[in-house]
């Protein structure tokens, strides 16, 4: 994934301005085999976001058609089979990053780890903002 978005809108902002596809799920579960959450692997079907290079060249949908994987802590995994289309990641967040480069190279791969609270689905998108500001629907 292409985190200069991220870096410029933040992790949040940045998805916002993105459609989303699921494209498989695996259960997490604890020591006890309890599910305690999933992996997800999540396809960006259409990107808004742009950015500019320092040589002025405007970078647009810098991740269409990139996939990376989410960790989301619920066990509530969405229902079907196969692509889900139109995901939203709830409160999502990155937890790490690192890089990696070759011996000898000027250039470094960045690795992120993402975690979300939930993902929503099709018609469930956009239900956790109905609150109010004093926390009542």
């Amino acid at each position: 994934m292409n985190l200069i978005p991220a870096l410029n809108l933040g992790i949040s902002g940045s998805l916002k301005r993105t459609q989303m596809s699921m494209l498989s799920r695996s259960e997490v579960t604890n020591d006890n085999g309890d599910v305690i959450g999933y992996r997800a692997t999540v396809l960006v079907t259409e990107d808004n976001n742009k950015y500019v290079k320092r040589d002025g060249e405007v970078v647009e949908g810098p991740n269409s058609l990139q996939t990376f994987t989410v960790l989301v802590n619920s066990n509530n995994m969405p229902k079907g089979k196969g692509m889900i289309s139109n995901i939203e990641l709830i409160h999502p967040r990155i937890v790490s990053n690192y890089a990696t480069s070759q011996l000898g190279s000027t250039f470094a791969q960045i690795h992120a780890t993402i975690v979300c609270d939930d993902i929503r689905t099709g018609e469930n998108r956009g239900q956790h903002q109905i609150l109010k500001k004093d926390g009542v629907k």
